[in-house]
């Protein structure tokens, strides 16, 4: 029951958040959002290595974050493209890192990582919102959402084989299909108001990639909380645990989206 209803009231913070408040609203929201997600982020990559870092690190990671979002949001997209380059080749190797359990490489990827990690999706939102506008956010937004509760729920009622044992048990290949159906269903049929410059097939493409990256977003925050033996970033929020917790397929997708709404 708690998860239900702190979901209910995320969702409708969200929602309301994004279609009401002025660019510099979304700015400031923005900015808490990171400030918590970093703090998190923080938490949870240092766990193995609290004697190799100092709190002036961590301020450093949360300042180099902020300024990172603050600069997407104003890059054209063959910067953005590179950055998000970056970002996967990042987070290829921090996974990497996770899984093999080296401490040393573990942390100074984490360091390194973080900017774009947490400031390349949250500045590709506040560009989204300025630059196309509400409905934009509001269709990946629908999009994440739909995929994500479709694999929780699919995955518990008919899940049969694992898709990463190794990096999250819980996942199931049969919740991941359904979660892409899902997921792409909304992006294509919201879609069609919302981006009615994309044809059908495009939507179709579009809400397969993004709901794809979702997924790799959500297993690549799975392996970070494996290295650190942790089921949850935080509890601070009832039900799903934290910020980082809610953020982690929108983290990977939020970015593509960005450069697939440059192409339209």
């Amino acid at each position: 029951m708690a998860r239900v209803l702190s979901g209910v009231v995320m969702i409708a913070i969200v929602v309301g958040a994004t279609w009401w408040l002025s660019v510099e609203g979304i700015l400031v929201l923005a900015g808490i959002v990171l400030v918590i997600a970093g703090i998190e982020y923080c938490r949870l990559t240092f766990i193995l290595s609290t004697r190799l870092l100092t709190l002036l690190v961590r301020l450093l990671i949360i300042t180099a974050t902020l300024a990172t979002s603050a600069l997407v949001a104003r890059v054209d997209m063959p910067t953005a493209a590179v950055m998000a380059t970056t970002f996967a080749i990042g987070s290829i190797a921090l996974t990497r890192q996770s899984l093999r359990h080296d401490e040393r490489w573990y942390a100074l990827v984490a360091i390194m990582f973080a900017p774009l990690y947490l400031g390349l999706p949250m500045g590709s939102f506040v560009a989204i919102r300025t630059m196309v506008g509400s409905e934009a956010i509001l269709l990946i937004l629908a999009t994440l959402v739909a995929s994500d509760t479709t694999q929780y729920y699919g995955g518990r009622m008919f899940g049969q084989r694992l898709l990463a044992p190794i990096i999250s048990p819980k996942k199931t290949v049969e919740g991941a299909l359904l979660g892409v159906a899902a997921g792409t269903l909304v992006f294509t049929i919201i879609g069609a108001w919302w981006l009615p410059n994309a044809a059908w097939w495009l939507r179709i493409l579009f809400g397969l990639v993004l709901v794809g990256a979702g997924i790799v977003g959500d297993l690549f925050e799975s392996s970070l909380k494996r290295a650190a033996r942790v089921k949850d970033v935080s509890s601070l929020i009832p039900g799903h645990g934290g910020v980082l917790d809610r953020l982690d397929s929108f983290l990977f997708a939020m970015p593509l989206y960005y450069l697939i709404l440059g192409t339209l």
